[in-house]
This record gives C-alpha cells, sequence and structure tokens, in this order.
C-alpha cells in the first residue's frame, strides 16, 4: 500500500492542505508549530483501524466547529480483496504521477480509493470512500482499513510491544489469528487450575455471604463458593507481550524501546505497510539514528512507505534531499516543498555542512565566521535585554566567503526561506551581486562607507571599547606584534597600546591591521568583540554601526517592532 495524495480540512493547525506524493521514504522537516506531526495524526485518524476514536472541539481548526474536519487520504496498490464490486471496486479511482488524480480511471492510472474521513460538531466521526463522480457513499469498515497496515510510532513506543490494538505485532499477526480467542481460552485454564475457595480467608467470607443469603431466602442450587470469572478476568490480546527473559520490554529503556518499535515498523514494510514515524531521533544515540535509518531505506522500495518527522541534524546528514519534504505553516496553509537538487549535488552538500539551518524558520546568511561570532555576541546582549535570535526561529549561518555566501543565501530563498545576507562592502565587485540578492527578496545589511567589518567597528566604537578590542588581539599574539602590524598602516604607535591616544589615523591603521591580519576571523573571538561591542550600542546610536544592528534586530522581530514602532 501507498498514499499519493492527501488533502486536509479544518483539522488542528491545519486548515487546508493538499498534496500529491512522491516518494516512498519521506521525512517532513521544518520549523516548530509548521504541522509536521499533525501531517502524521491525520494520516493515522484515517486509516487505522481504531473505530473508537474521540474528536474534541480542539481538534477543529482555530476550535471552530462549524467547519467539519475532512480527511482525504488516497491509497494505491491495494489488497486485491478490496477492489473487489461486493467491497471498493465501484469506487475506484484512477491516478498517474502527472496527471494526478481522475474520478474515472484513464489509461496507465492506478487504481485506488480516496478514504474520507468526516467528523462535524457532533464530533462522531465517519470514514467513507469517496469518488465525485458518484452520489452515493460507501463506509469503509475498521476492518478494511486494518488491511491497508498502517502503524503510527512515536514517543510512546510500548504500545507497539503488545499485541494491543492497532500495534504493529497485531498488524503482523493478521486477522486469520483470533488472539482474543486464544487468550479467553487461557483465562479459562486458569480458572479450571486455580482453586481461588482454598484460600482461608476467601472461604470464610464465603460461608458467611451464604448464612447472609440464607436469611433472606436465597437458595442456591449447587454449593456456593468462589471462583474465577471469565468474563470479570481481565486478561486480553493487549495482555500478551514482548518479554525480555521475565521482564517486559515496555519496561527497558527508551532507546531499546523504540529500536525494537523501529525493528516492528521494518516488518510491516515487508508486508507493505505504511509507517509512520514522530521524531525518530527520540531515544536514540546519533550512531544508532543511522542505523534506524539506514536499516528503514533499504526496506523501502517496491512496496510500503515510510512518514517520518525529525528535528535532528543528525538525521538530515544521514538522509538524502530527495527525502526531505520541508513544511510550511502560515494562516492555517500548509505547503510542502520537494528539494528539488541540481546535477553538482549542491543542495545535498548545503544540507550536509548546514543540517540546522534546514529546521529553521529564517537565517541570516553571513560572509564568514567573523560575522557569525559577532552576531552570536550581540545575541547575548539581546537575549539579557529579551529574547534572542534563536527564540524567533532565526540561526546564523557560515556563507564561507563573499562569493559562497551569495549562492548560500539564494539557495535558501529558492526552498522558501526568509534570508537577510550579511557583509563587508569594501569590495565594488560584489554589488551586483547583493542586488541580485535584494531583487530575490533577500534583506542585505553591510556596513556604509565601503568599509569591511573591522574597519566599521574601529570607526565607530568608543575608544574605551577598541582599547578593549586591542586587549583580545594583543591576547592572541602579543602586543609588540600588534603595534607592528598598526605601524605598517602609517600610523606613529609606540608602546604601550594603552597610551594611545584616539585619533581618526590610527583607528582607520587599526581596522586595515585588523582585517589583513585576521585579528578576529575565526568564531570565538569575534564573539566576544561582539559581546564588548554591545555594551555600548545604545550610547553611539547614530552611527552606522548601530543602524545596521537595529536593522537586523527589526527583521528578526518584525511583529514585535510593528508593535512598538518607537
Amino acid at each position: 500500500m501507498k498514499i499519493r495524495q492527501i488533502a486536509i480540512k479544518n483539522y488542528r493547525g491545519i486548515k487546508q492542505l493538499d498534496w500529491k506524493i512522491a516518494g516512498d521514504f519521506i521525512c517532513f522537516i521544518g520549523a516548530g508549530d509548521s504541522t509536521k506531526s499533525t501531517i502524521l495524526d491525520a494520516i493515522e485518524s484515517v486509516l487505522s483501524p481504531r473505530w473508537n476514536h474521540a474528536f474534541e472541539d480542539t481538534d477543529f481548526y482555530n476550535l471552530d466547529v462549524s467547519q467539519t474536519i475532512n480527511i482525504t487520504v488516497t491509497v494505491g496498490q491495494l489488497p486485491d480483496s478490496l477492489l473487489s464490486e461486493q467491497k471498493y471496486g465501484l469506487f475506484l479511482r484512477g491516478w498517474s504521477p502527472q496527471a494526478g488524480l481522475h474520478d474515472e480511471p484513464a489509461d496507465g492510472d492506478e487504481s485506488v480509493i480516496s478514504i474520507s474521513l468526516q467528523v462535524g460538531k457532533d464530533l462522531e466521526p465517519k470514514w467513507i470512500i469517496v469518488n465525485d463522480r458518484l452520489l452515493d457513499e460507501k463506509r469503509i469498515s475498521s476492518v478494511d482499513r486494518s488491511m491497508l497496515g498502517v502503524s503510527r510510532l512515536g514517543s510512546y513506543t510500548d504500545k507497539h510491544l503488545s499485541w494491543s490494538s492497532g500495534s504493529a505485532l497485531s498488524v503482523m499477526t493478521g486477522e486469520d489469528v483470533k488472539l482474543n480467542g486464544l487468550m479467553a481460552e487461557a483465562v479459562r485454564k486458569i480458572r479450571s487450575e486455580i482453586n481461588v475457595h482454598s484460600l482461608e480467608d476467601i472461604a470464610k467470607v464465603v460461608a458467611q455471604a451464604k448464612k447472609l443469603g440464607e436469611s433472606l431466602g436465597v437458595v442456591s442450587k449447587n454449593e456456593i463458593n468462589a471462583q474465577l470469572d471469565i468474563k470479570k478476568l481481565s486478561v486480553k490480546e493487549s495482555g500478551v507481550s514482548l518479554h525480555d527473559g521475565n521482564v517486559p520490554l515496555r519496561l527497558a529503556g527508551s532507546g531499546t524501546q523504540r529500536l525494537m518499535g523501529v525493528a516492528l515498523q521494518t516488518g510491516l514494510q515487508e508486508r507493505g505497510g505504511i509507517s509512520l514515524i514522530d521524531e525518530i531521533e527520540y531515544g536514540l544515540e546519533p550512531h544508532r539514528i543511522c542505523q534506524v535509518l539506514s536499516l528503514l531505506k533499504a526496506k523501502t522500495g517496491t512496496i510500503g512507505q515510510v512518514f517520518l518527522t525529525t528535528h535532528s541534524p543528525c538525521v538530515l546528514q544521514e538522509l538524502s534531499v530527495d527525502n526531505l519534504k520541508i513544511v510550511f505553516s502560515e494562516d492555517g496553509i500548509t505547503r510542502i516543498e520537494d528539494i528539488v537538487d541540481d546535477p553538482e549535488g549542491s543542495y545535498q552538500a548545503l544540507m550536509r555542512s548546514n543540517p540546522f539551518a534546514f529546521l529553521a524558520k529564517r537565517m541570516i546568511v553571513c560572509e564568514g565566521k567573523t560575522e557569525i561570532g559577532f552576531m552570536r555576541g550581540i545575541d547575548k546582549w539581546w537575549q539579557e535585554s529579551g529574547r534572542g535570535i534563536w527564540s524567533y526561529g532565526v540561526v546564523t549561518v557560515n556563507g564561507d566567503g563573499d562569493d559562497k555566501s551569495f549562492t548560500i543565501a539564494k539557495y535558501f530563498q529558492k526552498l522558501k526561506y526568509q534570508v537577510l545576507w550579511l557583509g563587508d562592502s569594501d569590495v565594488t565587485s560584489t554589488e551586483t551581486k547583493k542586488n541580485e540578492l535584494r531583487q530575490l527578496g533577500i534583506t542585505v545589511v553591510d556596513w556604509a562607507d565601503s568599509l569591511n567589518f573591522e574597519g566599521r567597528l574601529f570607526k565607530d566604537l568608543p575608544w574605551d571599547i577598541i582599547q578593549d578590542l586591542i586587549k583580545v588581539a594583543v591576547d592572541q599574539y602579543d602586543e609588540q606584534s600588534i603595534i607592528d602590524q598598526v605601524k605598517n598602516f602609517q600610523a606613529n604607535v609606540q608602546p604601550p597600546f594603552s597610551a594611545w591616544q584616539d585619533s581618526s589615523e590610527i583607528r582607520e591603521a587599526l581596522g586595515k591591521a585588523a582585517h589583513k591580519k585576521e585579528w578576529y576571523k575565526d568564531i570565538a573571538t569575534a564573539e566576544i568583540v561582539g559581546t564588548k561591542s554591545s555594551k555600548c550600542l545604545t550610547n553611539i546610536a547614530t552611527t552606522d554601526l548601530c543602524k545596521k544592528i537595529e536593522m537586523i534586530r527589526k527583521w528578526v522581530s518584525p511583529d514585535e517592532h510593528r508593535a512598538n514602532p518607537a
């Protein structure tokens, strides 16, 4: 079985989603609250064999119960038993990857059925087979839905380690094995072998009960005694579970439970089942994540499908971009974007080098490590005074140099991410590339006066902060080396640097020396620079340095600044 199309209306955070599926191994990525898990919930609600699925007002989009929940999942590669006219053969539709869904199957189409789950304000779910060319509707039973082999693995795995309703073990056991009947026989055997009446305390109570009954005229046909009541003895199919020796596996560590759950999912894959796995990394170390992904991908192919979600960069680094689907949600409209790589594999390389960026909402593509570190230092200040950039779903990305950073910014923008580019303005040849970014809707932040980062710092910061930044460089090298480097740019300076007097000549020489000799080119050192610079920004509000940092802040938190325009 394979899902070909999903349409969702008015379900939880999704007002509308229409998605034509391509692929058998699908990993949903995206920022938090982008409705990734809701998509898995929707699939499970429609295709799982549960008949007593409970819905609440909170399952309706915006809690608007006047708008019916409607989730329609179109499924192909169906078992023959569902294709007969007595079942759903008259409701078959046609599907092709190019043309999509046809109510009347065309030549070359795959035979599919569309199962719709509808829930109104009465909160009663209804599962029906739909085909727009037919006026009639046909219910689909939980027994028939169970033949689709859908299994969900979330953060709680112990359900799948027993023969409970809808568990992987129950699906693998199949309808031909009547486990409930076997359990009933087991209860009868327990009853025949255990003489409850032989227990002294129970026998005394039975004798007292008999006497009390007789006092009111209760006459027994046989002897009153105590036995196990087969209808009241709670030994059901869910009472049978996997054990490690005498210890139930549900008591094992979360990692072991998770691995066993995934292993059972691969068993469903071999049977053509559909596996739904939420946050596949849950409870697993990186090496186990690699093992699990390798196993799942190996089992997926001609039959069966896997849908999973992740928030782990480790998972992304192990997958192909072809497996990834980026989920975006805005005002209830959920979009799912494919990543189509170029022949050079640029997106694959980008995902391996910056996997965390694919999990964010927005990103600041920094020209290099200097800007990365500087923004980290500034962000510490923002965190102290309110919220840091991570709380807004923004990450910083190392652009690895001016030319490459422009390409990276365009790649992420093409995937519908919101992007800001941050870098120098001292190379005139890059102006054309910056204008290209602006035309694509990418925000560009660079320093005025054709200055690089270091030149801007030493031009705008107060002299006491500049002294601190010189000391940062001295601590990395030595004082005489720093003095010699500054002298190379025609500044008449002598030791000690703490005695230097503020002048435009020394500031310019410091900026040139710091840039040429790369005083702050590693992330850790540039972060120190950012931390020290942030201390004085409120006192230099009219400088370009402060204006550009404020520009970044407004981009990071646009709603906050709209609410507080001052």
